[in-house]
């Protein structure tokens, strides 16, 4: 034959492959071997030649693709052979389209046609070649030269020999299936016939292959009808697997013959119930499934019968006196795996070791010993079982494979004087860390403050830890190298410890640096740490007034602040119009309760009369909403009631024009009551009316001295309000209402009020000289203005006192400018009524 392109002659294959079975291992036929043939018996010649057609087929299926092979030969670590490779039938080394991988230790298996093996070469004998190979038997061995070393030598024949014999070994001893295409293979010689106890297992019904979800996967991919039982009610299908004998399923290749089937075990419920049936259909695996009564009969039945496959995981040491073998399977297909095709074998477990965080840096020769360490199954496998055997501890069965592995497991020793970077060389006795190998006992993570520096000494590379030069620090544990000390913050020497933060007047804007900078003239920091000069702010009792935003501002201008503003650190402008300040509410300069400033101009102040007018805080801040500079005017149509302004109504302006009526009409009744005729001795009446007179105006006097902006006793505040009613403040009495809103109106006609008496009482006495029995008489007319005029001058005392314009740098204020004016001009009159009245 000139090859199968892995498919061509299958059916050939798996006939030729019965005929040796059946001639074989039933003994009836006999079998002449082609000419070429070595000399072996044909019982072994036909059971090697039915194995490599197995093997084979199986490779060019495409279904075996995996293979628990050692990664090479025992005793033969000069040939290394690369496991899971394809086998073909021919010289194209082509399955399905497939290209075998090529590497440098194997370049691929290749199987040519069946040849009469050329005369051996080499000096070892064949019981030498084999004896080195303990894992594939002679005859296995004889087998693969056959068919895959002929046209090579020496060990080279051989090692490419021993894949082949290992696959016809795994054949013959069931860890390989053909696919479904093909029948099954006879294994009654290899195990006992259909025969066990059935009080052994549970009932398919008390386990998951009356699952409904399972038994319907089952039957989508294998689309073994057979295999399920289907009931319907109303119009929904269960499945179930079918258990003809209530224990076991059993797969359409010994469905039919209980005989021919080999027993699988498994336990819980039915672990593995959902991928076992799918394989056994889809390999025509012998298999009758069955699930232990209980984990003790799980774990007696795989010994109870002489041989039998059972489900299993490792490492466990349940059966590891047994020394099962894996079943083969097809590599894991993940994508199928997803559309629950379960035929293919299980994802492998990875193992990790797994340490704890910050063991690296606490313990870490522990480490490295840990991560050198290789435990394979094998290993493993040898303490469990010598645990068992011997019924040691598991301290006991470590120490005895130590004890016995001490080659091994010597090679896992790491150095402890080969750090690690971000370790150093420490000594134990001192407990410091030192930069010599020959004083050193271990290696230590470096210690925050300190770097991993490269050393290198005849012995080899390490690493030495070292302070931080000055200008760096390192807050972290094992680093390679110091960061610069950050801004706000100096180190002036050599040292682990870490950066100081500036203190208070200084600031560093650089990194790295080794002291800080001060602070310019009259300034100072809030806090410590400052990175720029822009944390320099101004010193109590003084305020910055330069622009905070402005690009050209490279340092703050104070300037000392006057009474009524209150600036405390690093007080500035922008604090005090907004009323807050970005470093702290404690930190915000403002104006002092009973002083006004403008938001303009807002370190310029103006005292006020009241507090109430004036509360303090920001700029533009009035009492009681009090508008104007300082706070001395009330809105449109309101008037001060004496703590806020209030609205003005149409009684206001109806009042005032009824009571100026009434004081000029009293004016003309005071010349008729307050004029007696005079006498050598006071009257009762004049004496009273004199006494009243001089207690009121002393009244007025102590409540006009109650109006001065003079700091008095607590006590006295009380008494001075009281006193005020009788200064006669017209402006609360609503006089805005019919003045208006215009403080300079206003004013105007209250200092032209007393003249416009004095005027009223002129032409009163000229109006009654147009008769001469109404005629007043002029002393007595002068009289009155007198009394009339005694009101006025203590009215003009007050007048200063209550316009609230005791004010700092206020003569340019324009309103006190004409009030001033005003009152000159006022004065004035009443001079010249005066000296008229005199004369």
């Amino acid at each position: 034959m000139h090859g199968c392109s892995c498919s061509s002659y299958p059916q050939l294959l798996v006939w030729w492959c019965r005929v040796c079975v059946v001639t074989c291992l039933d003994s009836r036929a006999p079998f002449t071997a082609p000419a070429h043939a070595l000399d072996l018996s044909l019982p072994a010649f036909c059971l090697d030649f039915c194995a490599a057609l197995v093997a084979v087929l199986g490779f060019c299926s495409g279904l075996i693709a995996s293979l628990d092979l050692p990664p090479h030969p025992p005793f033969a670590l000069s040939c290394p052979v690369k496991p899971h490779v394809h086998i073909c039938w021919s010289i194209s080394m082509s399955c399905h389209g497939d290209v075998i991988e090529a590497s440098v230790d194997f370049p691929g298996l290749r199987v040519p046609e069946a040849s009469a093996a050329p005369p051996r070469t080499g000096l070892e004998t064949r019981d030498q070649i084999s004896a080195s190979f303990l894992a594939c038997p002679a005859h296995h061995l004889a087998l693969g030269i056959r068919l895959s070393g002929a046209s090579l030598s020496g060990r080279d024949r051989v090692a490419r020999a021993w894949t082949a014999g290992l696959w016809a070994k795994a054949v013959l001893e069931g860890r390989v299936f053909t696919p479904n295409r093909t029948p099954p293979l006879d294994l009654r010689s290899h195990f006992y016939a259909w025969t066990v106890d059935t009080a052994d297992f549970m009932k398919c019904s008390e386990t998951t292959m009356h699952d409904n979800v399972t038994a319907y996967t089952f039957f989508k991919i294998s689309g073994d009808t057979d295999g399920v039982v289907i009931t319907e009610e109303n119009g929904v299908k269960t499945y179930k697997l079918l258990c003809q004998d209530e224990y076991f399923w059993r797969p359409s290749s010994c469905r039919s013959d209980p005989s021919k089937c080999v027993v699988f075990v498994t336990g819980g419920d039915g672990w593995d119930i959902p991928h076992a049936p799918q394989r056994a259909a889809a390999y025509n695996m012998p298999f009758a499934i069955g699930v232990a009564a209980s984990w003790s009969k799980y774990l007696e039945v795989p010994g109870k019968y002489k041989s039998m496959y059972f489900y299993w995981w490792t490492p466990d040491d349940s059966f590891i006196e047994m020394q099962p073998t894996k079943l083969i399977l097809p590599t894991y297909d993940a994508y199928a795996w997803t559309l629950s095709d379960y035929t293919t074998a299980a994802a492998d477990i990875k193992t990790a070791k797994i340490v704890p965080k910050d063991l690296t840096i606490m313990a870490p020769d522990v480490v490295k010993l840990l991560a050198a360490s290789l435990f394979d199954s094998a290993a493993v496998d040898s303490m469990m079982l010598n645990m068992k055997t011997n019924s040691l501890t598991r301290e006991q069965a470590a120490c005895a494979w130590l004890k016995g592995n001490d080659v091994r497991w010597n090679m896992w020793i790491p150095d402890s004087t080969k750090c690690d970077p971000g370790f150093g060389l420490y000594d134990d006795a001192t407990e410091v860390f030192t930069a010599q190998r020959t004083t050193a006992t271990t290696c230590r993570a470096c210690l925050p403050g300190m770097l991993s520096k490269a050393y290198s000494d005849d012995s080899g590379p390490t690493y030495v830890c070292e302070a931080c030069p000055a200008g760096q620090q390192q807050l972290g544990a094992g680093e390679m190298a110091c960061d610069p000390c950050p801004l706000g913050t100096s180190k002036l020497n050599q040292s682990p410890e870490e950066c100081a933060l500036c203190p208070a007047g200084q600031y560093q804007d650089e990194e790295g640096a080794f002291q800080c900078k001060k602070c310019p003239p009259g300034t100072t920091t809030m806090i410590l740490g400052m990175k720029s000069i822009s944390g320099c702010g101004c010193k109590a009792g003084s305020i910055d007034v330069s622009d905070l935003n402005s690009p050209l501002r490279t340092a703050a201008d104070c300037q000392a602040c006057t009474a009524g503003l209150d600036c405390p650190t690093m007080s500035t402008v922008a604090a005090l119009k907004a009323g807050v300040s970005p470093v702290g509410e404690e930190f915000t300069p403002m104006v002092i309760e009973g002083y006004f400033s403008t938001e303009s101009k807002p370190i310029e102040l103006f005292k006020c009369s009241s507090p109430v007018e004036c509360p303090g805080g920001k700029p533009d801040t009035c009492g009681g909403d009090r508008i104007g500079v300082p706070c001395g005017e009330c809105p449109a149509a309101t008037y001060w009631a004496g703590s806020k302004c209030s609205g003005c109504t149409a009684w206001s302006a109806i009042g005032w024009i009824l009571c100026i009526a009434l004081i000029f009409a009293g004016l003309v009744g005071a010349y008729y009551f307050l004029n007696s005729a005079v006498t050598a001795k006071a009257s009762t009446l004049v004496s009273t009316t004199c006494a009243v007179g001089m207690m009121i105006n002393m009244l007025q006097s102590l409540g006009i001295i109650g109006t001065m902006t003079v700091g008095w006793p607590v006590s006295l505040k009380g008494i001075w309000g009281f006193l005020q009613v009788f200064t006669f403040d017209i402006d609360g009495f609503a006089f805005a209402c019919i003045a208006g809103e215009n403080p300079v109106a206003r004013y105007i006609l209250l200092v032209l009020f007393f003249p416009a008496g004095l005027l009223w009482l002129s032409l009163c006495g000229l109006v009654s000289k147009v008769k001469a029995k109404w005629a007043w008489d002029t002393t007595k007319l002068r009289s009155t203005m007198g009394q009339f005029m005694q009101a006025r001058v203590l009215r003009k005392a007050a007048a200063p006192h209550q316009t609230g314009l005791g004010m700092l740098k206020s003569r340019e204020d324009p309103v006190f400018r004409t009030r001033v004016g005003w009152q000159r001009v006022a004065n004035s009159m009443l001079c010249y009524v005066l000296i008229r009245t005199i004369s």
